[in-house]
């Protein structure tokens, strides 16, 4: 079965199929077995794994829209091969994502931010602020007598809001 499936991978292909190519499948195919098979005990298996991938795909095959329909065949033989040795498909995910790391992907809590200034924490801290107080005054139950002062400065806060940067026109909006 997995001579036919990788027959549908190396049709993906914009390469001719040669030995080397051939030679590249059969470690593909040997390396998703053991990264299945090993799970749950061996977090090795994955690098080689997506080792294995980037060799037939290239560096950033996740990202890569000119061989998305190989990564999905191959994704469909990783699937099958996490199902016969019974992990659900929660677990294929959760390793298919793992594989992506180790092949380079960055998922958006990984990727570098740059250092936010005092004044743009300010800004972000001001319009949490304010939006409670306009979301306050939209209550059905108006503001409170603790609140008043809140709404009573409100006007200020959003010239400090202004002041930093921030448009004004985004306040209490709803996203």
């Amino acid at each position: 079965m997995d001579t036919i499936m990788n027959t549908a991978v190396l049709d993906t292909l914009p390469v001719t199929v040669t030995d080397t190519v051939v030679t590249l499948m059969d470690a593909l195919t040997a390396t998703r077995a053991a990264c299945a098979n090993g799970a749950s005990v061996d977090k090795l298996n994955v690098g080689s794994y997506a080792d294995a991938i980037s060799a037939i795909f290239g560096n950033q095959w996740y990202e890569n829209p000119a061989v998305r329909k190989g990564v999905k065949a191959e994704r469909e033989l990783f699937k099958r091969a996490m199902a016969d040795i019974g992990h659900d498909e929660k677990i294929e995910r959760v390793y298919w994502l793992r594989v992506k790391k180790a092949a380079g992907y960055e998922t958006a809590g990984m990727k570098v931010k740059g250092a936010e200034t005092l004044d743009q924490k300010t800004m972000a801290g001001l319009k949490t602020i304010i939006n409670r107080i306009i979301a306050a005054e939209d209550s059905d139950e108006g503001v409170a007598e603790s609140g008043q002062v809140s709404c009573d400065n409100k006007k200020s806060l959003m010239d400090i809001f202004a002041d930093l940067g921030g448009d004004v026109l985004t306040l209490g909006a709803k996203v």
